[in-house]
């Protein structure tokens, strides 16, 4: 998976967790993920670069859809706060 810029944060994100475990692990262009920085509910576009939802975009998803990314940023916020966990670095100069 090519290393994609967060949109909102700009946190470099270089892997993805596909929270269906019946599917294959690597994202397509549509699917929905979330920064696991600033917790920004995100879509791979095209060319599996990472776009931001607006609010509009969010409450126009399915509600499956929009259930499970809550709970995607839900379990970002919960690593966060588990102590020996790795946690997203912040932007390195060079990102910038």
């Amino acid at each position: 998976m090519p290393v994609a810029a967060c949109p909102r944060c700009g946190h470099r994100l270089n892997g993805a967790t596909n929270a269906d475990p019946r599917e294959d692990e690597a994202p397509d262009p549509g699917d929905l993920t979330v920064c696991a920085s600033c917790e920004a509910f995100l879509t791979y576009g095209p060319d599996m670069g990472l776009v931001a939802l607006s609010k509009r975009e969010v409450a126009e998803l399915l509600p499956a859809e929009r259930t499970n990314l809550v709970r995607a940023r839900d379990l970002v916020r919960l690593a966060k706060r588990i102590p020996d966990l790795p946690r997203p670095a912040g932007r390195a100069r060079e990102d910038r």
